[in-house]
């Protein structure tokens, strides 16, 4: 992606915020994704969503919560939207970056191809304080690990999903100097089991990385 973050005029200033993320689910109803976000909503300020495949659906989503007094900052076709209380922040930048196009892989989750891809950014702005934060948002690609170990089996899914750490990695680089930054996401990774681990292929050692 191309989109700068906006300057950061006072990165001294006090920040709090509630970040939650949420698969939706495609098996999901609309009005059962809606319900879930709302749910949401009332105990976070901001939220990653993956799995909104379907443009009528984010759409109506994004109607719900507008109702709500929530915006969002999407690109036209991003599954991982974030949404955000527009009475608390206001938005300062926003990109979506695909991390791959329609790919082959081994059978398993997700059938034989998954693609494309995308994971969305955020730059926003304490309404009340001016502080600057960032949100990145994004969906790996499953059928990756077992039990804390990756799937020495599935070099393709694999390869997706270092090519999907490495774009997480290239945004957050990007972005760290401008201010703190929340990671969401649907890793499709045991976390206990990566904790107990900590494989360096892994989320753990991953986020560990880049200072997560």
């Amino acid at each position: 992606g191309g989109v700068a973050p906006a300057p950061v005029t006072n990165p001294n200033a006090p920040l709090t915020a509630r970040v939650a993320t949420w698969n939706t689910y495609v098996g999901n109803t609309t009005s059962q994704v809606v319900a879930g976000l709302t749910a949401l909503t009332r105990v976070s300020d901001v939220i990653g969503a993956q799995e909104l495949f379907s443009a009528e659906r984010r759409a109506t989503v994004a109607q719900a919560l507008a109702r709500q007094g929530w915006a969002t900052a999407t690109g036209p076709d991003s599954a991982v939207p974030i949404f955000y209380n527009a009475a608390k922040y206001k938005l300062r930048a926003a990109d979506t970056i695909q991390e791959f196009g329609l790919t082959r892989i081994e059978d398993g989750p997700s059938g034989t191809s998954i693609g494309p891809r995308s994971l969305q950014w955020v730059q926003l702005q304490d309404l009340h304080t001016g502080a600057d934060f960032f949100v990145v948002n994004d969906h790996t690609v499953p059928g990756i690990e077992s039990g804390g170990r990756p799937r020495t089996d599935a070099p393709k899914r694999l390869a997706i999903y270092r090519l999907q750490q490495a774009a997480v990695a290239g945004v957050i680089g990007k972005l760290q100097s401008s201010g703190p930054i929340a990671l969401t996401q649907d890793s499709n990774v045991d976390a206990r089991a990566d904790d107990l681990y900590q494989d360096p292929t892994l989320d753990y050692a991953h986020m560990s990385r880049l200072g997560l």
